[in-house]
């Protein structure tokens, strides 16, 4: 093929290249327009300072128009109907809170021979008296007798609390115990607040005393109590109670969730 044969589509590529170049040429001569609201419909972006924008902007779909979240800069770009431009406002006001600082509870523990006898324990505080009253379980308030306390400072919100101890009272010889919580929360309740507390569990083991003059080993009693429980902040409640059935004893665990500050 001779050169002469290329010329036409030499031309042609120049002349299309020419044509691109003019046009670009002129649009960027021309002044650019802003994008204007369409009439009833507006646009703002809100800063988000304290929460995560992905929910907050998930939030005012409710609301229609578009939201759209930028997580690097901590913003959402909301675009709708004008008359909605308040509530919306409003919506964002209220979510874009900054979170409480978590509050420090004592959570104190006493644990009950409710069948003692005089001498077996030490007698029992008023408010510990008064909720193993309540508690209706076998025994009297004025049988039982206090074998142990135990504190744990635990904040809202948090995980796994334990404290282990020693039982005390004339009715074995020896005896130990592990008492756990699982999740501890302050959980609104009614006009006031409550303690939840979830996986409640104590487990504990004894040996029973022998009896005078003799020497034969005693066997071992274990004994366990699971349960959830929602306690008036500041207020004493007997949470459950369970027997040692080897001694004839039963054992009530008596609780109080109380402010730390």
């Amino acid at each position: 093929m001779r050169s002469t044969e290329f010329a036409p589509i030499v031309l042609a590529v120049a002349l299309v290249a020419a044509v691109i170049a003019v046009s670009a040429t002129a649009q960027a001569a021309e002044p650019q327009v802003p994008n204007q609201p369409t009439e009833g419909m507006t646009a703002k972006i809100f800063a988000v300072r304290h929460v995560d924008v992905r929910h907050v902007a998930s939030v005012l779909e409710v609301f229609g128009g578009a939201a759209r979240p930028q997580t690097d800069l901590r913003v959402i770009a909301w675009g709708g109907p004008a008359d909605r431009l308040a509530a919306v406002e409003a919506a964002v006001a209220a979510l874009d809170v900054a979170a409480q600082p978590a509050r420090n509870l004592v959570l104190t523990a006493w644990l009950v021979d409710l069948s003692g006898g005089e001498g077996a324990g030490a007698a029992l505080p008023a408010p510990v008296r008064t909720a193993i009253e309540r508690l209706g379980e076998d025994g009297s308030a004025r049988d039982a007798r206090l074998l142990d306390r135990a504190v744990l400072r635990v904040r809202d919100d948090s995980r796994g609390a334990e404290v282990k101890g020693q039982l005390s009272g004339t009715a074995w010889s020896a005896g130990s115990y592990t008492l756990r919580v699982r999740h501890v929360e302050i959980v609104p309740s009614g006009p006031t607040q409550a303690v939840r507390l979830d996986g409640l569990a104590l487990q504990f083991e004894v040996v029973p005393a022998a009896a005078p003059g003799s020497n034969d080993p005693r066997p071992v009693t274990s004994g366990s109590l699971a349960t959830d429980a929602d306690l008036p902040l500041g207020a004493t409640a007997a949470v459950g109670a369970t027997a040692l059935t080897a001694s004839g004893h039963a054992l009530a665990l008596v609780l109080r969730a109380a402010p730390a500050d």
